[in-house]
């Protein structure tokens, strides 16, 4: 049942409009005109199992808050870890990120300037002395100090 322009003429459009545009915004007129009918029923398709997700995601987050479903206290922070990992990004199964290598980052472009760090004897403030520097035998680490785009040192 089409109504000639592809719509469904079985579909109460005067009930839609208002709850696609609440749902997922834009202008009244787009959802009747601009918006392709096929992509119009496909969000009118996905609306409740969207809704439902937020549902999910609602009682989810009262039962974490509320320490309720979950059999011990590290069960709750498992969940909020995997949600934590979620939030940024992270899904189960994703390999962890590693940090890039001075031959990394040279790769990519970016110079790197070395420079000895300070002695990790002399407190904050504290001008180093003789008698203050590191035992012998004993070098500082280096310390990056400075990643300069387009300037790979070696």
């Amino acid at each position: 049942n089409d109504s000639g322009d592809g719509r469904a003429s079985g579909m109460d459009w005067g009930a839609l409009i208002p709850r696609l545009q609440r749902f997922y915004g834009g202008k009244p007129q787009d959802w009747l005109e601009a918006i392709p009918a096929g992509l119009v029923r496909a969000y009118v398709r996905m609306m409740p199992r969207i809704e439902a997700g937020e549902t999910l995601s609602a009682i989810n987050r009262a039962a974490l808050t509320n320490n309720v479903g979950f059999e011990s206290d590290l069960d709750r922070h498992h969940a909020i870890d995997l949600l934590e990992h979620k939030a940024r990004g992270i899904l189960p199964g994703d390999e962890p990120a590693r940090t890039a290598s001075g031959d990394d980052l040279a790769g990519m472009g970016i110079g790197i300037v070395m420079e000895e760090a300070p002695s990790s004897s002399a407190a904050v403030g504290e001008q180093e002395t003789p008698s203050s520097s590191a035992a012998v035998g004993e070098q500082d680490a280096p310390l990056v100090t400075e990643a300069v785009e387009g300037q790979a040192h070696g």
